[in-house]
């Protein structure tokens, strides 16, 4: 089993850390990368639809 890391950070590398830094420097990057997804996933999801409705009751909080 894995030596769990003393600081957390330590257990990311630097490209996890550039990436994570690039991602959430400015709304502008996120509504983009958001845009990118829903386009590539357009064709996939297009037709589907739910016999019932969906309820979201929770979100993901950021970090652990």
């Amino acid at each position: 089993m894995a030596e769990k890391a003393d600081n957390p950070a330590d257990a990311y590398s630097f490209g996890d850390r550039l990436l994570h830094r690039m991602a959430f420097a400015h709304p502008v990057i996120q509504k983009a990368l958001g845009e990118i997804e829903s386009d590539i996933f357009a064709k996939k999801f297009s037709g589907q639809t739910s016999a019932q409705p969906v309820f979201v009751t929770g979100l993901p909080r950021a970090g652990t």
